[in-house]
């Protein structure tokens, strides 16, 4: 008897998908071309102000293929992220941090919040 361990294939209701962590460079043609080979793209939107596209997919099964999928993928430099669109973030985001502010005193600040892992200060 073998046994092996398979890691937890997100499920999926949507057929559209965030993509994080985008460069300043990214275009909707761009993105068309990286993630066509997935199936076909009805839509791209790109919140330059987040860094974040979301692609709609013709299909769910489209969309379930690249969440699904092992593969890299570099945009110019950068590692882009993929996430189900609409899923719960495990990551907060503050904005407007006075450069006097350090990371132990946020760390400090957000202890209160059960399940925190980390706290990062990201020079804009």
């Amino acid at each position: 008897d073998r046994l092996q361990h398979r890691p937890k294939r997100e499920t999926l209701s949507s057929n559209r998908v965030k993509i994080a962590n985008l460069p300043p460079t990214v275009s909707k043609r761009g993105l068309r071309r990286t993630f066509e080979t997935f199936g076909k793209i009805s839509n791209v939107t790109i919140i330059h102000a987040e860094n974040l596209a979301v692609l709609t997919f013709e299909r769910v099964g489209y969309a379930k293929r690249l969440l699904n999928s092992d593969r890299v993928f570099i945009y110019d430099g950068f590692e882009l992220q993929s996430s189900q669109y609409g899923s719960k973030s495990k990551q907060v985001k503050v904005t407007n941090i006075p450069p006097s502010v350090s990371t132990d005193s946020l760390r400090e600040l957000f202890d209160c919040i059960e399940g925190l892992q980390d706290v990062n200060i990201i020079d804009a």
